[in-house]
This record gives structure tokens, C-alpha cells and sequence, in this order.
């Protein structure tokens, strides 16, 4: 009769960085702890090794036997799949918790021992293209290439995919290159110093100020030569203001020239007669004197 599952599993002595963010929301006991149980139930013979089938009473019996709460179970796993510590994809299309932990620690470093295949059968649909080239290299696997002739025609494919997105460890994803955003920033601080070399009054405004693809910063400038009286003094009108879409449509349409009498109110004169001068004499007589004043 065939077997299923492992009475062992080989372990890392170090943390992998999902296991630390599982350390550190659910705690040692309840997330670490929880993390290792369940672990030993999906490889445990009884088990099929290196996955486990998820069905709607599958949380009933991780609670049961680890004696927990099926909230719980449910909301941890559904985190454990969230930060790809579990496949999402493999969850989602077959409805199953593996990772490549798993696959290595059962199927390569168990498996791969046994001279005689006395194990269950393996589902290629399953296994990581990677996991399966390392099983071509091991004699022990041939039995699984013989009851899966085609496996090996589409093998690159496979591998190609499920190196790539693995999980979150083992695939990270490309940064984007430095190159453009460099080229990016430079075309941003020339358009702002040419700004500033025809305006150097007219503030930027605060935080971080990012010409849009839309400004052309050489009609802005003509736009702000043509409103001497607003756009270049009025102080709460800054480039950055300027540069959003809505009131640079404005200032494009002339909204803010001169010709639209758009003008700063002046400062009103002084009423005539306001700066009569008054002569010694008079100043001394518009007070009373000391002496003069009855205490």
C-alpha cells in the first residue's frame, strides 16, 4: 500500500522574512507556534506531504486538532496567503496550501531519498517547474517521468512561470531602473530653473513640485509676461498652483492677462490735505501743558 505524507521534515535554523512578519503579528505561540503545527499536519503521513486540499471543513479540523478558535484558523492562513508565505495562485486555482518550503523539505530532500517509490502519486499541476527540473536530475524520480511522458515537453514553460512567481521570496520584483527616473527628475529641474531664471519672485509652493507632461513650461512663461499685474505679484499664487490642470487652463486661455483688467487693487491715495504741516507753535498749542492742567 502506498504512503502519504513524511514522519519528518528537515528544518532551516534561520527566519525567513515572512516567518518574522507572522512572528510579529500573531506573536511566537500563536504565530510561529500555529505557523510549524500546521506544517507538521500537511507532511504527516495521513497527509498528502507537501500540500494540503483546503474544503469548507478543512479550518473545522486545523482548529480541532491544534485546539483553536476557526476564526482563527481562517484569518491566520488568510494572512499566510496574503504575504505568499502559502501559493496564492496554486490556492486559488486548485484550492490547496503549498509553498516551496514545502516541496523542497518533502518532495526532494524525503522523497528523493527513497530507492523504491512507495509514496502517493505526485500531481505535476502542483509542483514548482523548479522543483520538478531537480527531479530529473534524481534517478529515484524517474517512475514519475515514466507515468508523465509529456511533462518533460513542457517543462521549460513551466519552469520559466513558477521560478518567476514562486512567492514573494524567492521572486521579487523588478525595480524600476534608475536610468529613467534620473532622466525623469533632470527634464522636471530644468523646466523649474528656467522658471525661476524669468521669475525668481514668484514662489514654488511647498512640497515637492512636479511639472506635468501637460505644462508647457515656454507658454507658461509668456503667460506670466502677459499679467505683470497679477500673476507675478500676487503672493498666494505660486508655480505649483499654477501647474495644476485646472487653473493652468486658465492662465492659457488668458484668463489672467492685463487685457482682462484682472488687475491687483492699488493703494488708495491720500485724501488732499492729509500732510498738513504744522508749524512749532501750533504742534505746542494742540496740547495742554503740565502746569496748566488741575490735578
Amino acid at each position: 500500500m502506498e504512503k502519504t505524507g513524511v514522519n519528518f521534515l528537515p528544518r532551516k535554523t534561520f527566519l525567513s522574512q515572512t516567518e518574522k512578519l507572522v512572528l510579529k503579528k500573531f506573536g511566537v505561540l500563536k504565530g510561529y507556534g500555529f505557523l510549524n503545527a500546521l506544517e507538521n499536519m500537511i507532511a504527516a503521513p495521513g497527509g498528502c506531504g507537501y500540500y494540503m486540499n483546503v474544503h469548507k471543513t478543512t479550518y473545522a479540523s486545523i482548529a480541532q486538532e491544534l485546539q483553536c478558535d476557526v476564526a482563527y484558523v481562517r484569518t491566520i492562513i488568510r494572512y499566510l496567503l496574503d504575504i505568499d508565505y502559502y501559493d496564492l495562485n496554486l490556492f486559488r486555482k486548485f484550492h490547496i496550501l503549498t509553498n516551496r518550503t514545502l516541496q523542497e523539505n518533502v518532495i526532494l530532500a524525503v522523497y528523493g531519498r527513497c530507492r523504491n517509490h512507495n509514496y502517493g502519486p505526485l500531481n505535476p499541476n502542483y509542483i514548482y517547474g523548479f522543483i520538478i527540473a531537480q527531479m530529473q536530475k534524481n534517478a529515484n524520480f524517474a517512475w514519475f517521468f515514466e507515468e508523465n511522458p509529456n511533462l518533460l515537453k513542457r517543462q521549460d514553460n513551466t519552469i520559466q512561470i513558477n521560478i518567476i512567481t514562486p512567492n514573494k521570496e524567492t521572486a521579487p520584483k523588478p525595480k524600476p531602473k534608475a536610468h529613467a527616473e534620473q532622466k525623469i527628475s533632470l527634464e522636471n529641474a530644468n523646466k523649474i530653473r528656467k522658471f525661476k531664471e524669468a521669475y525668481p519672485n514668484v514662489a514654488l509652493g511647498a512640497g515637492n513640485l512636479i511639472i506635468p507632461d501637460y505644462v508647457d513650461i515656454d507658454v507658461l512663461i509668456k503667460k506670466y509676461a502677459d499679467s505683470p499685474q497679477f500673476l507675478q505679484i500676487a503672493r498666494n499664487i505660486t508655480l505649483k498652483w499654477a501647474c495644476q490642470k485646472r487653473n493652468y487652463e486658465k492662465i492659457i486661455a488668458d484668463t489672467y492677462t492685463d487685457r482682462t483688467n484682472f488687475t491687483v487693487a492699488m493703494v488708495k491715495p491720500k485724501k488732499e490735505g492729509w500732510e498738513r504741516e504744522y508749524s512749532e507753535d501750533e504742534l505746542n498749542n494742540l496740547f495742554d501743558s503740565l502746569d496748566e492742567i488741575q490735578i
